[in-house]
């Protein structure tokens, strides 16, 4: 399955920590200069909840990994359900997590199209 180009590019932001609200590459302003830069696990989740609003996205570390989860903040119809729409997604990078909320979030689109007019 291949990506439109806008989401490679989002996808490529995201592996360097470097895409802000809704995918949108960051501004340097004197704000972001004069703040120490954040650890790249931080940013890569600061911008997957800026890119998903929809979604309360978060990490968790054990001794041995570091996995991230998504949980869609709305709830879920049984047409959005029988189209494929998760409640809960778990993967084990921050990438991973980015994939699959990309597909997701096109689940969702095309659910709530298939449901027009209310």
């Amino acid at each position: 399955m291949s990506r439109p180009t806008g989401a490679v590019d989002l996808f490529s932001r995201i592996a360097r920590g470097r895409a802000g609200p809704r995918g949108v590459a960051d501004a340097p302003d004197r704000a972001s200069r004069s703040q120490p830069s954040l650890q790249p696990g931080v940013r890569q989740l600061q911008v997957l909840r800026d890119t998903y609003p929809g979604w309360r996205i978060w990490r968790e570390r054990t001794s041995t990994a570091v996995s991230w989860h998504a949980e869609l903040r709305r709830q879920v119809s049984a047409g959005m359900r029988s189209a494929g729409v998760a409640e809960r997604i778990r993967r084990g990078g921050a990438l991973e997590l980015a994939s699959a909320l990309a597909h997701q979030a096109s689940l969702v689109h095309n659910s709530r199209a298939w449901t027009w007019p209310p």
